[in-house]
């Protein structure tokens, strides 16, 4: 059907055009068949004898039985020269338009099903910050997909809107033109099918990054495990074990971490009678951070695998524990035999 446009290519586009310009039109595609047709007349030629002359003769005369159809030439100028090989069924124009409208509904519908299975395969891979900002920007796609199929079958079904015919005669056309496009229909599928394929690169560049950058935070933790010496069972163990600092009062808390070294035991009781301040002087201060150097001593022997920051929350725990012991009464008379039996 490429002759039809090859021959009367004023008609293609022109929908919006009034009684008199029409009769013109039709006038011309008369006058152009008929000199056309005298033209390529087999027995003008010599009765056939150049096979392409009359396939061309052929052509012109089934074009021009196509324009004097007023529900052909409805199609033609609707949907463009292929309205035959995609419906070659259709007779009437509301036949043309609802076959035109299913296949656009039916082509949406497969890319948003392409959409939704990229998704699912891919969505429990991506987990992350960025899979809100890709979230939001399929509802964005599917929004495009929505204005798009809508305009496309708003144009297979009436084709006088004035303004989008204008932005389409305008830039659309003139550029399709050099592409065989000569109906916004044809333009419109065109660009819906350029803007499935951008989404399909987007979705595909999107699984790619999120795939590195979970790739890197997965490098740099196993990276900062191995540095550490602490495999994530060993640090899991030390959380529970820091943990337990809060369920545990004061003096339980000592004797805990304490309970293998009696020197650094006497040094805590005796610093805890006393009655002064724990704060009061340059004193008190050396022995809570001696005492501090001493629990942390105490815990690296037991775990020597600890990393800078896990020692850090375990010195910041006993920190706060050992100055709300300072802080509390001194163990009264009752208790101060036990207190020298430890002593002793």
């Amino acid at each position: 059907m490429d002759s039809v446009f090859q021959f009367s290519t004023v008609s293609a586009g022109n929908s919006n055009i009034n009684s008199s310009e029409e009769q013109k039109l039709e006038k011309q595609i008369r006058q152009s068949a008929k000199r056309l047709m005298k033209i390529y007349h087999p027995d003008k030629i010599g009765g056939g004898g150049g096979g392409g002359d009359h396939s061309h003769y052929l052509l012109i005369q089934h074009a021009y039985s196509t324009l004097k159809d007023p529900t052909k030439r409805f199609a033609y100028d609707r949907f463009g020269p292929d309205f035959f090989v995609k419906c070659p069924e259709c007779r009437t124009r509301l036949e043309y338009s609802q076959f035109f409208v299913k296949d656009i509904v039916i082509k949406h519908s497969v890319h948003v099903g392409v959409i939704l299975l990229l998704r699912l395969l891919t969505g429990s891979n991506n987990n992350g910050n960025g899979n809100s900002n890709r979230n939001g920007f399929m509802t964005q796609r599917f929004y495009a997909l929505l204005l798009l199929m809508i305009t496309e079958a708003q144009v297979a079904i009436r084709n006088d809107m004035n303004l989008l015919n204008g932005l389409l005669g305008r830039w659309l056309i003139p550029i399709g033109n050099h592409f065989g496009i000569k109906t916004p229909f044809e333009a419109f599928f065109v660009l819906t099918e350029i803007s499935m394929s951008l989404f399909y690169a987007i979705e595909y560049m999107w699984i790619t990054i999120i795939s590195t950058s979970n790739s890197i935070k997965n490098s740099k933790h196993q990276n900062d495990v191995a540095k550490s010496g602490n495999t994530s069972q060993e640090y899991h163990e030390t959380q529970l074990y820091i943990d337990s600092f809060k369920d545990m009062s004061t003096n339980d808390l000592i004797e805990d971490l304490c309970e293998t070294n009696a020197t650094l035991l006497r040094e805590i009781r005796l610093l805890q009678y006393q009655e002064t301040a724990p704060f009061g002087g340059g004193g008190e201060k050396d022995k809570l951070k001696k005492l501090l150097n001493g629990i942390i001593e105490e815990i690296l022997e037991k775990n020597p695998n600890l990393s800078k920051e896990t020692l850090q929350l375990v010195k910041s725990s006993l920190k706060k524990q050992l100055k709300q012991g300072l802080k509390a009464p001194p163990i009264n008379k009752t208790n101060q035999t036990k207190q020298q039996e430890i002593s002793q």
